[in-house]
């Protein structure tokens, strides 16, 4: 059996036809403790519990992604959690892309740039640029 890759050109397209087809949707942005397997459900991640804790609407559409040259779509403006509250969120490594605010499934997951802890009261954010949904190898 041969095995055959798709070129980079190929995957813009395919990216591109996604982000024809599902803009106007929305993905929910969740922060992990652990960096989430690829093709974990949304009830499989390990996200903080309580506390204020929620993930973050993030609209699909050409305004808030863009395509990268390394055949991935780049978010283009930075996610915001509230505030952690009573007790904090713990350290924070990763995030992922789900359909649903509470469970779904996972569009993409990946490492934060700084994994971080965070302490009652902090406001964490994942900068524009940092959240991608890409084709692989």
């Amino acid at each position: 059996m041969s095995s055959a890759v798709v070129s980079l050109h190929m995957r813009h397209d395919l990216l591109r036809a996604w982000l024809s087809v599902h803009t106007g949707e929305t993905l929910y942005v969740a922060l992990t403790r652990t960096v989430a397997v690829a093709n974990a459900t949304g009830a499989q991640l390990d996200e903080p519990v309580g506390a204020g804790y929620a993930r973050a609407a993030y609209p699909i559409d050409a305004e808030h992604f863009e395509l990268a040259d390394t055949a991935e779509l780049r978010s283009t403006a930075e996610v915001i959690f509230p505030a952690a509250e009573e007790g904090g969120w713990g350290f924070c490594q990763g995030y992922a892309l789900c359909t649903d605010s509470t469970s779904g499934m996972t569009w993409s997951v990946g490492r934060l740039t700084s994994p971080t802890p965070v302490p009652e009261g902090m406001v964490i954010g994942i900068p524009a640029g940092a959240i991608a949904i890409g084709l692989e190898d």
